[in-house]
């Protein structure tokens, strides 16, 4: 019998489902052209893929989530989860940058880094590379928000 993460598991699955659904319907392409779908449908396989691992732990009678004191960790899930819809709420009128920038800091701060410089570093390090990455790499325009200016 499955308890709480064993719920959790199921309930991920079926998230993983519906992305994976959406994304077909969207169009995934092929490897070298890929459509619009391509990114959720392996983000929705890595999902289901995770789920499963964690109702197979389950199953096996081996605790994945919880804590040594056998609660699950809602604390710091439940901030993810809110972060990344925020993200998904603000990225187009924030920008990709300012909201990524806010989301590595938030998330590294939710796993106990509190110096201020190493947020900072980190925050800026990681929207370089995402620059670096989807701009320069692979040209695609991510939404610049409130850093856009007449010259774009």
């Amino acid at each position: 019998m499955l308890d709480r993460d064993g719920n959790i598991g199921i309930f991920l699955l079926g998230i993983a489902a519906l992305l994976c659904y959406g994304a077909i319907e969207l169009g995934i392409g092929k490897t070298h052209d890929p459509g619009p779908g391509f990114f959720p449908f392996l983000a929705g396989l890595i999902i289901a893929i995770l789920s499963l691992g964690l109702i197979g732990s389950l199953l096996k009678g081996r605790r994945v989530l919880a804590t040594p004191q056998g609660h699950l960790v809602t604390g710091r899930a439940a901030l993810i989860l809110g972060v990344f819809l925020l993200f998904g709420f603000f990225v187009e009128k924030a920008g990709f940058f300012v909201c990524t920038f806010v989301v590595t800091m938030v998330l590294l701060w939710a796993n106990g880094v509190q110096k201020w410089p190493v947020l900072l570093f980190a925050a800026l390090l990681t929207c370089a590379g995402i620059y670096l990455v989807f701009n320069v790499l692979l040209e695609v325009r991510l939404p610049l928000g409130i850093l856009r200016w007449e010259g774009n």
